[in-house]
C-alpha cells in the first residue's frame, strides 16, 4: 500500500480550518452494517464534516481465550459501538450464562465442517458468512483448539473435545466444485433474513469471485495476511467488466491497517475493513481494566476508586474505537469528501 498515496488536500483546506471530524450517527450505524455500511447524510450547510458510518467489523474474535462473562461483556460493548461482530450463538453460552438476541449487528460463520453452527445463527444473524477454506493456526496448519471445540460442540457430542486437524477443504465436502455455491447461498438466505457473504483467502479472488457473483451472494470477504492491494486490484479488474448491480460488496479481513491505509482501501472499492488487531486484546486480557496494587490497597482502606472494571473496559473500547474513527474521518476530510461512498481511485496517486 505504500506505493499508493492519498492526493494532497485542496488548498482551501489549509487556509480554512476544519472542525473536528464528526462521529455523529454511530449509535444508529449498526442498523446499516449488514449490507456494506453505506454512507450517511451528506454535508450540512455549514462547514462539511466527514460522517463515518463505521465501516468496521470484528472478523475472527478469539472467544476461546476468555471466559463466558467476559465474552458477553466485550461483545456487547463493541457491538453497541456499531462494529459488526462475528460470533456464534454457542460462543456466548455456557456456565449457565443466558444470552438473548443481540441488538447490534452480528455476523455468524458457517464453516465447511459445520462446527458451532446452529439454526439460531441462521435465523438471527444480520450477516451469514459462508467460509471457504479453514482458519490456519499459528504454525500455518489447519486445526482448532480444544477450547474452541468446547464452545462449539455439545457436551454429549460424539466428537472428542481435543484438538482436531480437519482436511483443508476449500468448500463443503458435498460440493463437487464452486458452481454449487448458489444452492447453498439460497438455502442460507431462506433460513434467515440476513445477508450472505462468502469469505475466501486472498489467493483465490480471481478464481472464486465469478462463482460468488453467479451465486448472487451479497458480498465477499477476502482474508489477507499483510497487504490487501493485490486482492483489491483483482476485484477492480473484475468489477470493471460487470454492472454495479451484479457486484458483491468487498470486505477485507486481516492485517493491521492504519487509518490512511483504510481510506486507500475504501477508495479502491472496499466497503468495510476488519479491526481484529484492535479488538482482540480485549479478549486476551490487555485492556487496562484491572485494579493496580495501589488501587486495591486504597479500596481496602475505604477509598472510592471510581469506575468498576467493566466501566473501565467500556471506556477503553469507546476511546480506542473513537480515536481510530476520528483518524479515518480526518483523512477523508483532507480529500474534501464527506462520505466514504464518494471516495474513488481518483483520490489516490499511483493507481495503475
Amino acid at each position: 500500500m505504500s506505493d499508493i498515496r492519498l492526493k494532497p488536500p485542496p488548498i482551501d483546506r489549509f487556509v480554512r480550518p476544519i472542525s473536528e471530524p464528526s462521529l455523529g450517527g454511530f449509535s444508529a450505524a449498526h442498523g446499516r452494517a449488514e449490507l456494506g455500511l453505506a454512507g450517511v447524510a451528506g454535508p450540512s450547510e455549514s462547514e462539511p464534516t466527514a460522517d463515518i458510518p463505521l465501516p468496521l467489523f470484528w472478523y475472527d474474535p478469539p472467544w476461546h481465550h476468555a471466559d463466558i462473562q467476559r465474552r458477553l461483556l466485550v461483545a456487547q460493548i463493541v457491538g453497541d459501538f456499531g462494529v459488526t461482530v462475528n460470533v456464534l450463538h454457542r460462543e456466548l453460552q455456557g456456565d449457565n450464562a443466558e444470552w438473548g438476541e443481540a441488538t447490534w449487528s452480528r455476523m455468524a460463520t458457517h464453516r465447511s465442517d459445520r462446527l458451532g453452527w446452529t439454526l439460531e445463527d441462521a435465523q438471527s444473524a444480520r450477516i451469514i458468512e459462508l467460509r471457504l477454506g479453514m482458519n490456519r493456526d499459528e504454525r500455518g496448519g489447519y486445526s482448532y483448539q480444544s477450547e474452541q471445540l468446547g464452545m462449539w460442540l455439545d457436551h454429549d457430542s460424539e466428537y472428542p473435545v481435543e484438538p482436531l486437524r480437519p482436511e483443508p477443504l476449500m468448500f463443503p465436502p458435498e460440493w463437487s466444485d464452486l458452481s454449487q455455491m448458489g444452492s447453498k447461498v439460497t438455502q442460507l438466505r431462506r433460513l434467515g433474513c440476513g445477508a450472505v457473504y462468502v469469505s475466501i483467502d486472498d489467493g483465490s479472488v480471481e478464481s472464486a469471485l465469478p462463482a460468488i457473483a453467479a451465486a448472487e451472494a451479497d458480498g465477499i470477504i477476502v482474508r489477507f495476511d499483510k497487504c490487501p492491494l493485490a486482492s483489491l486490484m483483482a476485484y477492480r479488474r473484475w468489477a470493471a467488466t460487470h454492472a454495479a448491480s451484479r457486484r458483491p460488496r468487498l470486505w477485507l479481513a486481516g492485517g493491521a491497517l492504519t487509518a490512511e491505509e483504510a481510506v486507500k482501501c475504501f477508495a479502491l472499492g472496499a466497503s468495510a475493513i476488519s479491526i481484529d488487531s484492535i479488538c482482540d486484546r480485549w479478549l486476551l486480557g490487555d485492556n487496562g481494566s484491572e485494579l493496580s496494587i495501589a488501587e486495591r490497597s486504597a479500596m481496602n482502606l475505604g477509598f472510592n476508586m471510581g469506575p468498576t472494571p467493566q466501566q473501565r473496559l467500556s471506556g477503553n473500547v469507546q476511546r480506542t474505537l473513537s480515536e481510530f474513527c476520528r483518524a479515518i474521518a480526518a483523512q477523508v476530510q483532507s480529500l474534501a469528501v464527506t462520505r466514504l461512498d464518494d471516495l474513488t481511485a481518483d483520490h489516490l496517486i499511483g493507481v495503475q
